[in-house]
Parts: structure tokens; C-alpha cells; sequence
């Protein structure tokens, strides 16, 4: 996964357009970092990372309802983030992409920041004038 910041954010932060995410490893120097930030374990602070679904009242969807977008048919109208823990995500991201930041003192644009899934390799195409390299052509 990657975080993308709003160009305003790259530009005052010296980041990357596009923030590598890797949630799977974290050091026991981020782990002391995350503890700071108020989330015990680095599991929690992962957990502290979903987002609750809120319909039109503000009342969360809960699983097993109708979970789909208000413009698709659904509840869900809005989205309540833990701000502390996408706080420490974003310092986290842009601490493994070299950009040495204080993450009490980061700010950044809430309604700008978007995630984007991992790229996926881009498919070889092989010229069709090329015939592959068969069994035969090697034997020979």
C-alpha cells in the first residue's frame, strides 16, 4: 500500500509523491515511537487504523449491514478516522522514505491524503515478429 500527501504537503515535507507502506515490520525504535503516540502495542496501533462507517445520524455501521457508500445504495456517509494513528502512519512513511520529521509536530491535509494499492508488475509484451525461445531452439 502507499499513501499519497496532497502536493502542498510533498512539497513543505521534501516527501515523495507516492509513501511506501509496510506495516508487517516495524522496529523496536518505531515500536517505542508508536508507544509515545499512545497505542501500547503495535497491534493496537494497527487496529487504530480502520476506520469507523458513520451513516447520516453519525451512528457506525456495523459489519453485516449495508456497509456500501450513500452514492451506491448504502448507509455510509462518512468515514471517522483515529487522527493519532494515521498521525504516526504518515510519520512512520515518510521516516522510511528518509524524511526526518518530529511526529508530534507533523501536520498534514487530512481531507487530501489518499492510499493507492501496491503497483502491480506491468505485463511483457513480446513482439509478434519475435517468436519465444522454445525447447527446440535450445537443444539444437
Amino acid at each position: 500500500m502507499y499513501l499519497v500527501l496532497s502536493k502542498a504537503d510533498c512539497e513543505r515535507l521534501g516527501a515523495p509523491e507516492r509513501l511506501h507502506v509496510d506495516l508487517d515490520s516495524i522496529t523496536n525504535r518505531e515500536a517505542i515511537q508508536i508507544r509515545t503516540m499512545g497505542f501500547r502495542t503495535p497491534r493496537l496501533f494497527k487496529r487504530a487504523l480502520r476506520a469507523a462507517r458513520l451513516d447520516t445520524d453519525g451512528n457506525e455501521v456495523k459489519d453485516g449491514e449495508d456497509s456500501k457508500m450513500a452514492s451506491e445504495g448504502g448507509k455510509v456517509v462518512d468515514f471517522e478516522l483515529d487522527y493519532g494513528a494515521w498521525t504516526v502512519l504518515v510519520w512512520l512513511a515518510l521516516k522510511r522514505a528518509g524524511v526526518d520529521t518530529d511526529v508530534r509536530a507533523l501536520e498534514f491535509d487530512v481531507e487530501e491524503i489518499t492510499t493507492a494499492d501496491d503497483d502491480e508488475p506491468e505485463p511483457v509484451e513480446v513482439p509478434k515478429d519475435e517468436a519465444p525461445v522454445g525447447l527446440e531452439d535450445s537443444i539444437s
